[in-house]
């Protein structure tokens, strides 16, 4: 079973537009900081930590896709990025709940953002207007580089 869930996500990671690997890699730092949160209250210290270090590995990534020369919503995320590492070290050194629930509603306001902003395209297309992709307009879109290094053991 864990073989077929990882051939799947391989293929997943391989065959997405980088624009959606920014969906994917929020998808699996949700995913991990929820199995944090599982750990920490079953008291399982070692599995916490796994799964605290691969969602900083997951937004370290994030962090290092960002192209800070597109302007000031870059920067902001990039501020963004550093504050959740932060609160994520604190969480693992301080046993506790709260700054791993706000990261998690942090990546959780970010990932309903991103998603409204890959949909954009296909709503147009379906409304029929030629007009430029909105993907690319929206003031996001080009505040991430395309994200080439993607580990699969973090997502």
């Amino acid at each position: 079973m864990r073989y077929g869930h990882r051939l799947y996500k391989d293929t997943q990671v391989k065959t997405a537009e980088p624009k959606s690997l920014i969906l994917l890699l929020y998808d699996g730092a949700i995913s991990r900081l929820e199995q944090a949160r599982r750990h920490l209250k079953a008291r399982e210290w070692y599995e916490r930590d796994q799964a605290l270090g691969k969602a900083r590995a997951i937004i370290s990534e994030l962090l290092s896709s960002l192209n800070l020369e597109a302007g000031p919503i870059a920067r902001s995320l990039s501020g963004l990025y550093a504050y959740m590492l932060r609160r994520l070290l604190e969480a693992g050194l301080q046993n506790e709940d709260e700054p791993v629930e706000e990261v998690l509603r942090h990546l959780r306001e970010l990932r309903e953002a991103w998603q409204q902003i890959l949909q954009r395209p296909a709503e147009a297309a379906e409304a029929g207007s030629p007009g430029p992709r909105a993907a690319e307009t929206a003031p996001t879109a080009g505040a991430t580089r395309p994200v080439q290094r993607v580990s699969l053991g973090t997502i």
